[in-house]
């Protein structure tokens, strides 16, 4: 729980402001694509976080899973698209990216959730 709970206040550090987190951490300066690749990092450390935080006993690896990945990809769709919409300009393969961590998003908890019934249909 307590490596959870470190790599969650990390992810939600870099997500907010990496180039504090980096310059804390690193003592260097950060540039615009350091600032992305800290967000985007910080996306995936929330979503570790999650996935890896301690659950009940009847919690399956793979609702962990399905937890984590349904927190990164919207988070790392919003964090990419507020980059291109401000700082990228015109770039088609940046938005399909989106898109792709857009559906993903949506698809994930709607698939996940009718997994788990079938699954408990079948038992």
């Amino acid at each position: 729980m307590f490596s959870s709970a470190v790599e969650a206040g990390t992810g939600l550090g870099l997500i907010v402001d990496p180039a504090l987190v980096v310059k804390l951490l690193l003592h260097v300066q950060t540039t615009d694509i350091d600032i992305l690749i800290g967000r985007c990092f910080g996306v995936a450390l929330l979503a570790l976080a999650a996935a890896c935080w301690p659950k009940g006993q009847h919690f399956d690896n793979r609702a962990s899973s399905v937890l984590g990945l349904s927190i990164y990809n919207p988070l790392v769709a919003a964090v990419l698209a507020y980059h291109a919409w401000t700082a990228a300009g015109p770039n088609m393969l940046l938005w399909a990216v989106v898109a792709l961590h857009a559906l993903i998003g949506i698809l994930l908890p709607w698939v996940g959730r009718t997994e788990s019934r079938v699954k408990g249909a079948a038992i």
